[in-house]
């Protein structure tokens, strides 16, 4: 299984027995079916890299102190813009004199040049929001410096951006391929991609019959709970297979994506035996 080292999010949710609903509607049947184990292709992991050079880029002066702690604003993790929209940036407030230098970057190719994509310096009271360019995949950087009546630069930070993908980019995969009855099933759902999605702790389970896929009864004590998931990330669940009798049986579950205009969702469905 593969590991990524920005975020694991890790969340446990148990089915404690299952009971079989006697009748489903083709449609669904049909829906269960083609739902895909994944759906878009693996992104290389280039946020990592990137978040590591900006990082690098604040810690490497040496000679400015960090006047925003880094767990403030996102964890210190990249932070997702909209391509073509503003980002509102950060609010701070100045001391009498100070101002405030704002800037938008990003590395060319190679990543041996910084290119000043949009700079300014405000006061008090001023926007701090930079605008993102057109683009999707595209990482960029975003710096605030104090700077003294002087003119000298006192303190700064760097915040590493990106713009997410277009596509949805995500697999499940069960532990095994077939599991024995009262067994517990690990699921995994790997984030491919550069782009966030929201799912919930709630999951569906159907058994394949002679007459299409028929949804087993959960117990639904449980509430379910919202769950991010950033670019990159794993997600498991474990699957308590008690009360659920020999066949073939699919989980499906259901993610969206905020596309910047409206909630793109989908099901992905693993498929697995048991004897």
């Amino acid at each position: 299984m593969k590991s990524f080292s920005i975020i694991i999010l890790l969340s446990i949710t148990i089915v404690s027995g299952c009971q079989q609903i006697d009748k489903v509607s083709s449609r669904e049947s049909t829906m269960v079916e083609k739902a895909p184990r994944y759906v878009g292709e693996m992104q290389i992991n280039r946020l990592d890299s990137y978040s590591t050079r900006v990082s690098n880029l604040m810690h490497s002066k040496g000679t400015y102190e960090y006047f925003i702690n880094e767990s403030f604003y996102n964890m210190g993790r990249p932070i997702e813009v909209k391509a073509g929209e503003s980002f509102k940036g950060l609010t701070v407030n100045l001391k009498k004199g100070e101002k405030l230098v704002v800037e938008l970057g990003k590395w060319n190719f190679n990543g041996s040049k910084i290119e000043i994509l949009e700079s300014k310096a405000v006061t008090n009271g001023m926007k701090t929001a930079v605008n993102i360019p057109e683009g999707e995949k595209k990482f960029y950087f975003y710096r605030l410096a104090l700077m003294d009546a002087h003119g000298k630069i006192t303190a700064e930070n760097y915040f590493p951006l990106y713009t997410p993908s277009d596509q949805n980019n995500m697999i499940a995969t069960a532990s095994k391929q077939v599991y024995k009855g009262g067994e517990t099933a690990s699921i995994y759902y790997e984030n491919l991609g550069m782009s966030q999605y929201e799912t919930g702790t709630y999951y569906q389970v159907y058994r394949k019959t002679n007459s299409g896929w028929v949804q087993e009864k959960q117990d639904k004590s449980f509430a379910d709970q919202l769950l991010s998931l950033p670019p990159f990330s794993l997600h498991l669940e474990h699957v308590r297979l008690n009360g659920l009798s020999k066949g073939t049986y699919k989980v499906l579950k259901a993610f969206t994506r905020n596309n910047g205009q409206e909630d793109s969702e989908f099901r992905l469905g693993v498929e697995f035996e048991i004897e």
